[in-house]
């Protein structure tokens, strides 16, 4: 008794049974590069997104970076302490 196939190949194209078909409409064919994933995870993809535009951004103030240029030169110096000898 031979096996039972789901699947088989028709000309160049994988058919499967259980594969969904989607028909594409030609103005998003053409304009933009469509990906599929699953649901799930463009549903983590959007909670990502939200969580780093909800982010607030440190802007430097110019005393801010001449305290990083201080301390970026001191560092190169070596005048620094470890926090173990603190």
């Amino acid at each position: 008794m031979k096996p039972y196939r789901t699947a088989f190949f028709l000309s160049d194209f994988w058919y499967d049974n259980h594969m969904t078909t989607v028909t594409i409409p030609k103005e998003f064919a053409k304009d933009a590069q469509l990906i599929a994933v699953p649901r799930f995870v463009y549903e983590e993809y959007v909670t990502v997104q939200r969580k780093i535009k909800s982010m607030k951004t440190f802007r430097m103030t110019v005393a801010d970076k001449r305290k990083l240029t201080r301390a970026r030169t001191n560092f190169k110096k070596g005048n620094f302490v470890y926090l173990k000898d603190l």
